[in-house]
């Protein structure tokens, strides 16, 4: 019951209709303004993408970093909703909770406001958009890529070619948690080896003058 089903990540690079001011070709963002207007320029671009990949019956956990992603995807998404900021926690509640119980097909929202504390295991397929913080990255997947999820994950992520870096970097520390995570699974196995090892008992021998001392 502990074995997770597979999961499957997928990258998408989606075409941009306009590229970034001054440039002929679409190039990637080399620092976070550049990387800002990218993802302003290609919004419609990327959000038509995940309406086009969640088209379908099944459920769907949407993550956004942007308002104007939110609106646009709610919009675009047959039978999605929107929890955002602006919502009262009661709001907030009753759509999450609609969708954990199977009566909302597409929950949009950020990873700030969702990606921790629910189990949503029903779903069986996620998209993002690419950020630096792996952390959200990792947390908005193990909302549906948890113990009790029955069936493979697919996990769609839309990206741009301006976006690349952005996307690179998080494929760079999702590595690098693999490894530290395979790390740290080696050691406990070792340690709990250690453990378990039989204790061999050595016989002890009184010594001579020991000996001499108890006699007298």
């Amino acid at each position: 019951r502990f074995v997770l089903p597979p999961l499957v990540e997928t990258e998408h690079i989606v075409t941009t209709r306009k590229n970034r001011a001054g440039m002929l070709f679409a190039l990637p963002a080399q620092n976070l303004q550049e990387e800002r207007e990218e993802r302003r320029l290609t919004l419609d671009e990327r959000c038509e993408k995940v309406a086009e990949l969640v088209r379908g019956d099944d459920f769907a956990l949407v993550w956004c970093h942007l308002n104007d992603e939110g609106d646009l995807l709610e919009k675009l998404i047959p039978g999605a909703k929107q929890v955002s900021g602006s919502m009262s926690d009661d709001e907030k509640e009753d759509t999450l909770n609609d969708f954990a119980h199977g009566k909302l097909r597409v929950l949009v929202t950020k990873p700030k406001i969702g990606a921790w504390g629910l189990n949503l295991q029903h779903c069986a397929h996620v998209t993002f958009f690419p950020s630096h913080s792996y952390e959200q990255y990792y947390q908005g997947l193990r909302r549906c890529y948890r113990f009790g999820q029955t069936r493979p994950v697919r996990v769609d992520i839309v990206t741009t070619e301006g976006e690349r870096g952005v996307a690179a970097n998080l494929q760079r520390k999702a590595a690098q948690a693999d490894r530290m995570f395979s790390s740290l699974v080696e050691n406990m196995n070792q340690a709990a080896r250690i453990d378990r090892a039989p204790k061999s008992i050595v016989s002890a021998s009184r010594p001579s003058w020991l000996e001499g001392s108890v006699r007298s």
